[in-house]
């Protein structure tokens, strides 16, 4: 499960309202695509509906009791693990708690890596981290013929990287927190079109929380929004909250959440 933080899960709520509102026009229409396959694990939660279900019905009830380890991976490191990896076209992508190692393995042949992703990072990340060493997970970008598919990932030192799916090459590494500031990163990125969105970490150290949205083929920042502050860095609409205007409205100094 992902856990966010309050301001950032309320600003979160609020810039991804428009997905939910506006269904797959304002989604990732190849991620949906291989999202239905249930050889696909293309997001944490499986789909832009985090269900985390699946149709298959090979295991059920009355053989679960069954069920036995066929193979195992180990990364390595004792930290927690939490987010689930995932899964596009027969490769399983693989992240680790700090130092946020990635690995891609075949699944027709598991005990092969087909490559592994081990970023160099400030070790001083460990000493802010509220929660132990503990990532979230991935991110699936399925490419555009142009640009090629992407994993997309956080490091605790507050780096998003954007690695090659294929190659595991990075194709571009951002900074998005800062950790001499107390400011994290471990939650899993979220791709809507051609957007990254990344959230933040360090609200138990006084960190202003915020949501940044970044170009998923060249990781240039598109716009950040905060979760308090004036209404300009929340971004608010200008009929924000149109239908329960009585609770405020932009502009009267009443948006801090």
């Amino acid at each position: 499960m992902i856990r966010l933080r309050n301001s950032v899960s309320a600003l979160a709520i609020m810039a991804l309202a428009p997905v939910a509102m506006a269904g797959v026009a304002q989604a990732n229409d190849k991620l949906i695509e291989k999202s239905k396959s249930d050889e696909n694990w293309v997001m944490p939660g499986k789909n832009y509906d985090s269900n985390n279900y699946s149709d298959l019905t090979q295991i059920n009830k009355s053989n679960v009791k069954q069920l036995k380890p066929a193979w195992t991976f180990s990364t390595g490191l004792l930290n927690g693990h939490e987010g689930a990896p995932l899964v596009v076209d027969g490769v399983m992508y693989i992240h680790t708690s700090f130092p946020n190692n990635t690995f891609a393995l075949g699944l027709d042949d598991p005990g092969k890596i087909l490559w592994q992703d081990k970023p160099k990072q400030n070790p001083a990340a460990r000493s802010v981290a509220c929660c132990d060493l503990v990532n979230r997970g991935l991110a699936y970008w399925p490419g555009d013929g142009k640009t090629p598919a992407l994993i997309l990932k956080t490091q605790l030192d507050g780096n998003v990287a954007a690695l090659n799916a294929q190659t595991g090459e990075t194709v571009w590494k951002v900074e998005n927190s800062d950790i001499k500031v107390g400011s994290t990163l471990t939650i899993a990125p979220y791709v809507v079109k051609d957007k990254v969105i990344i959230g933040s970490s360090g609200a138990e150290l006084g960190v202003r929380g915020y949501l940044t949205a970044y170009d998923v083929k060249t990781g240039a920042q598109v716009w950040r929004a905060y979760a308090t502050g004036p209404d300009e860095d929340l971004l608010l609409a200008k009929d924000f909250n149109i239908h329960n205007a009585h609770y405020g409205q932009k502009g009267l100094g009443t948006s801090t959440w």
